[in-house]
């Protein structure tokens, strides 16, 4: 078992005993435990921080349960995957999807090129595609700050404010690696039937990049580098895919977002 763990996130006492539940399960390779902010400075309410990743079918990937009170999302459920910021996954898994780093027989278990952000993202995609499955456990229970995206992610306009808050080192990795995630793990035979909202989504985050960072260039210098060894990396991610597994019903569209919660 190995347990990712931000440094401003902790556990309640019985976190890994109620994640462990879940693991006695030999096709999950990941938990996702409800992880929750501290009360607020008004009104002292505790709210869900991430209760796992949902994808929608424009790609974007964001919190389940994010921003919602804390008496939601109380059942066990398969979700796409496990938020990076508290994750317990089985070891057997990692091994199975690790990934060659350098000539030296050293492997990589997390992409090491994208040095921060959207790590989780990919793993989660690359578990999909192995056949592994990820849970949610509501009954572990973990705390964490997060000091990015403090607003609820709903709306064009809120996006837009909160990518603006961003620091600018977050943003250029944040949007460069999720592209280079879907280099890897994308099959264009399940992206056509969502590319109405892709291309939505693509075109207004291309132009915020432009808007706001002031240049498209450095992303796109970025991307064009990584694309090489990305692309060696696909071959094996593919030649590696389960028989018969598809992603494509994980993607999600924005009505669906808030259906899966349960009281």
């Amino acid at each position: 078992m190995v347990v990712l763990l931000n440094a401003d996130a902790w556990l309640e006492r019985a976190f890994l005993r109620a994640a462990l539940t879940q693991l006695a399960d030999p096709s999950v390779a990941a938990v996702q435990g409800k992880v929750l902010r501290p009360p607020d400075a008004i009104g002292d309410i505790v709210r869900i921080d991430s209760a796992g990743l949902v994808a929608l079918k424009s790609r974007r990937v964001v919190g389940r349960g994010q921003h919602e009170t804390d008496d939601r999302y109380g059942s066990v459920a398969e979700i796409f995957g496990a938020d990076g910021a508290v994750a317990v996954l089985r070891r057997v898994a990692l091994d199975d999807l690790a990934l060659p780093s350098g000539s030296d027989g050293e492997v990589e278990y997390l992409d090491e090129s994208f040095f921060a952000y959207k790590e989780d993202v990919d793993l989660a995609w690359r578990l999909r595609l192995r056949g592994w499955r990820t849970m949610y456990e509501p009954s572990a229970i973990a705390w964490h700050l997060r000091g990015a995206r403090e607003r609820p992610l709903t709306g064009f306009v809120t996006r837009l404010r909160d990518r603006r808050d961003l620091p600018a080192t977050a943003s250029y990795l944040g949007f460069t690696n999720h592209r280079l995630m879907q280099l890897k793990n994308e099959r264009l035979a399940e992206l056509l039937p969502d590319i109405g909202p892709f291309l939505l989504r693509e075109i207004a985050a291309w132009g915020m990049q432009s808007l706001q960072r002031g240049s498209i260039w450095r992303p796109a210098a970025r991307l064009a580098r990584l694309a090489p060894s990305m692309l060696r990396k696909r071959r094996i991610v593919q030649r590696r895919r389960s028989p018969g597994v598809s992603v494509r019903d994980w993607f999600v569209s924005q009505d669906q977002l808030h259906t899966a919660a349960n009281e």
